[in-house]
């Protein structure tokens, strides 16, 4: 008995493989498909030029993990982009977003003082600050900061821990809208390869 390998004759891409006996092994060849003696499996083997080798580390890589609008082409064994623009835009537009989102959420500082970036806690009391000063009632809150530590906050510092957490979502957002910009003005692949929120 000997092992067998398939492949298609034009990629070199490995179809099936076994073992066989001596004279078995011709009957598998057939129009487009060429068979060789030896081992080897679509998963990390190809042929090519009539012998069975392995995929390099870097080609394993690229071929197990292609990205979204790519395919894996052989036999030149290389991700080839088939994305057109409108849909690299989109990945991009998508992208920024979920960056946008990361920013929004990150710890800000007020007074010298880091917070969480609480969208729900922080504009609650802010508002019931106001109110107490409006009214001309005393108003405290103990916060917890990023770094579990306790603070007391007047009405005046819940207002500018409220303020700077306004900031920093005006700033994010207006950052969002200007690589939205740039996404949707730009030409070719290559222009949006380089916007990136950092």
């Amino acid at each position: 008995m000997i092992n067998y390998v398939m492949h298609d004759s034009k990629t070199g891409e490995i179809i099936q493989w076994g073992t066989c006996s001596d004279g078995q092994m011709h009957e598998y060849k057939r129009d487009g498909v060429d068979v060789v003696e030896g081992d080897g499996n679509p998963d990390t083997h190809f042929v090519e030029n009539g012998l069975i080798h392995l995929y390099s580390d870097i080609e394993l890589s690229l071929k197990n993990n292609v990205p979204e609008g790519f395919i894996w082409k052989m036999p030149e064994r290389i991700l080839v982009d088939q994305r057109d623009l409108s849909m690299v835009k989109e990945q991009a537009w998508n992208r920024i977003k979920n960056e946008r989102n990361l920013a929004e959420s990150a710890n800000f500082i007020c007074n010298g003082a880091v917070y969480q970036a609480d969208k729900e806690r922080i504009p609650l009391a802010m508002q019931t600050a106001l109110q107490a000063k409006l009214d001309g009632t005393v108003f405290t809150i103990d916060w917890v900061l990023a770094d579990n530590s306790t603070i007391t906050l007047t009405a005046s510092d819940m207002i500018n821990v409220g303020t700077a957490l306004n900031k920093q979502m005006a700033e994010v957002n207006e950052k969002s809208q200007r690589l939205r910009q740039e996404i949707h003005q730009a030409t070719s692949i290559a222009e949006i390869d380089l916007i990136n929120w950092v």
